[in-house]
């Protein structure tokens, strides 16, 4: 997409370019886009996949409530 907006050999893309190439990724990703990052954040060791240690260790570090009940939410979510 960047080489889409942008001039050949041109340092960077202006204001104008880089408001298009944001409003084109979210028409490409959407929702998806979302989900990609969640799953970003929580693949800490950039796995490709979630372990059930790892997700545990990040409920633990970032929401406590859900820390108790992180194997539930892990086994739920994988069904």
């Amino acid at each position: 997409l960047l080489a889409h907006f942008s001039p050949p050999d041109s340092p960077g893309i202006g204001l104008e370019a880089f408001l298009a190439l944001v409003e084109e990724r979210r028409r490409l990703f959407g929702d998806r886009d979302k989900a990609l990052r969640l799953f970003a954040a929580m693949d800490k060791q950039d796995l490709g996949y979630l372990e059930l240690r790892s997700f545990r260790e990040t409920c633990r570090e970032t929401c406590r409530p859900a820390a108790s009940r992180a194997t539930e939410i892990f086994y739920d979510m994988d069904r």
